[in-house]
């Protein structure tokens, strides 16, 4: 107990095996030899509530019981207002035994200290997941437990041992209760079935910020987030139900925009273009692009270019930025091969493809609802599919443009094409890569600078060297315009044999466009667009 008039009534009432305590004092060291030999033990401690949420008095009691390592031991507590001398005095001996008559365990005592937290396992799954962030997906590519929990401001995607591993040092640090394994699956009950309103929401909230429903002025860095409008980071907020972010944890904008090694690199691999800033800047915006968490634009970037020209460095730049751990490595083929694919692009912000092969199609239908900013579903191993939209954006690094047949308006439309013809073989900076990481703060500035641009004018500033130059590479490759105009004059009114019933002349074209491809172009099946794309494509001829 504490306090030495209350020490000295416990005396002069019979109880001779008291101790008095100074709570700020006591250190495990002088306990462990006093209570050695006790059979059970009484802490007392006086009712004195200073406010509705404070009680000294029991908060001390409960600290003083962890530092005694005895199984049996009690809880004593006299009225409001009154202690052990007041007892005394008031009643004699006879009151201070009635006091120590009564007793209580750890959690009653844990229902003096605040009784609202201590009422039912759904009361407590509310204050987790308001307090601290924790909830379930029901779902999720990137995390088969289904469970999301809300740290430093970012939800990130968890498993169910480290959820049950939270949720004991919430019991015990917040609640300051006892707990066992059942209390645990109890409230992960409540939290998983979706039996709370709150858990509900955040999930909705997830959702919405998975798909893109996120302004178009802000970017998640790994130390806030992002107004681009007025150049400013701020501090996340839960409620903010941000799901990923960029590695980069930029210091504040000084306007400092003078990256000189970038520039210096960007000027050698720009050297011999008609208009070197202009490129420039268009690099910069792309670069701004990435690291926006949606696809604004609906565009994809084609860089290619023989021997060592400074693809790769210019990819490491965009990996310092936006970090590793949101860059994938997936080309088109890959997403047709298992149902689960797709959800490696969840929470990510650049797909980089260094090789194209026979069977990879741009005019894919999944690369179009990536590219198209549509909702895209993957299948959850041993779990329920996802539906969500990735900012992922397409990247292709490679020594060439294969011969992709146009997908007509669409391709044209998306895929911007980026030639670098200088080499550097035997003439690399081997330090350069140094020099750029030393000024990637400046590289990110400038490029959101940029993309402001980007922003205002709802398009890219793209060089007119760039335009032209992929105007003539989609005309070469326009396989469905020289099927039009070479060859489809010749058949056009030959009626076909096996004619299907309503069959539109689009669709009665395929079966020769397909030849013209094998025979007169020398394409691989493969390589063929599919039936759908030329219909949509050659439709636009008939008109």
């Amino acid at each position: 107990m504490e306090g030495l008039s209350d020490y000295l009534a416990m005396h002069t009432s019979g109880l001779q095996n008291t101790i008095g305590l100074h709570s700020v004092n006591v250190k495990k060291e002088m306990i462990v030899p006093i209570v050695k030999e006790a059979s059970d033990i009484r802490i007392c401690f006086d009712f004195d509530m200073k406010d509705k949420d404070k009680n000294p008095g029991a908060e001390a009691a409960l600290k003083l019981q962890k530092l005694i390592p005895h199984s049996k031991i009690f809880f004593v507590s006299t009225t409001k207002k009154r202690d052990i001398a007041d007892i005394y005095r008031e009643k004699g001996p006879s009151g201070v035994l009635g006091v120590f008559r009564g007793s209580m365990t750890r959690k009653e005592v844990k229902q003096l200290l605040d009784p609202r937290k201590h009422t039912d396992h759904r009361a407590i799954a509310l204050f987790l997941i308001k307090k601290h962030k924790i909830c379930s997906t029901g779902g999720s590519a990137s995390n088969p437990d289904c469970w999301m929990f809300g740290e430093n401001g970012i939800w990130k995607p968890v498993r169910r041992a480290i959820v049950k591993k939270i949720i004991m040092e919430v019991y015990e640090d917040d609640f300051d209760m006892d707990h066992n394994a059942k209390d645990i699956n109890d409230v992960i009950n409540y939290i998983e079935g979706g039996s709370t309103e709150c858990a509900e929401g955040i999930l909705d909230s997830l959702i919405n910020v998975g798909n893109g429903a996120v302004d178009d002025n802000t970017i998640f860095l790994s130390n806030g987030r992002l107004d681009i409008r007025k150049k400013m980071i701020f501090d996340y907020k839960p409620e903010d139900y941000v799901t990923s972010c960029l590695a980069l944890a930029p210091s504040p904008f000084d306007g400092d925009l003078n990256p000189n090694e970038f520039e210096k690199f960007l000027d050698q691999i720009l050297e011999g273009k008609k208009d070197v800033e202009a490129h420039k800047k268009f690099i910069y915006q792309w670069i701004g692009y990435c690291c926006i968490p949606k696809y604004t634009q609906q565009k994809m970037l084609w860089i290619y270019g023989e021997g060592r020209n400074g693809k790769g460095r210019f990819a490491d730049v965009i990996s310092g930025i936006v970090g590793i751990d949101n860059i994938v490595n997936l080309s088109p083929s890959e997403f047709d091969r298992t149902p689960y694919t797709c959800g490696d692009l969840f929470g990510k912000s650049v797909n980089i493809i260094s090789e194209i092969g026979k069977k990879d199609r741009l005019d894919s239908k999944i690369v179009k609802s990536i590219v198209g900013a549509d909702t895209i579903t993957s299948q959850v191993k041993y779990g329920s599919a996802m539906t969500f939209k990735t900012a992922a954006k397409f990247m292709f690094l490679t020594n060439a443009l294969p011969d992709t047949p146009s997908s007509g308006a669409w391709l044209t439309g998306r895929l911007m094409l980026l030639e670098l013809s200088n080499s550097f073989e035997g003439r690399e900076d081997v330090k350069l890569g140094a020099k750029l990481s030393r000024e990637i703060n400046q590289i990110f500035w400038k490029s959101v600078v940029a993309y402001e641009e980007v922003i205002k004018n709802e398009k890219f500033t793209i060089p007119d060297e760039m335009g032209l130059y992929a105007a003539a590479h989609y005309e070469k490759h326009d396989y469905v315009r020289q099927f039009y105009y070479n060859e489809y004059p010749r058949f056009r009114d030959v009626p076909r044999v096996f004619e299907r019933l309503n069959e539109t002349a689009e669709e009665r074209a395929y079966p020769y466009f397909m030849d013209y491809c094998k025979d007169r172009l020398g394409l691989p099946p493969g390589r063929i667009i599919t039936r759908q794309t030329f219909v949509d494509s050659f439709s636009k001829f008939l008109k």
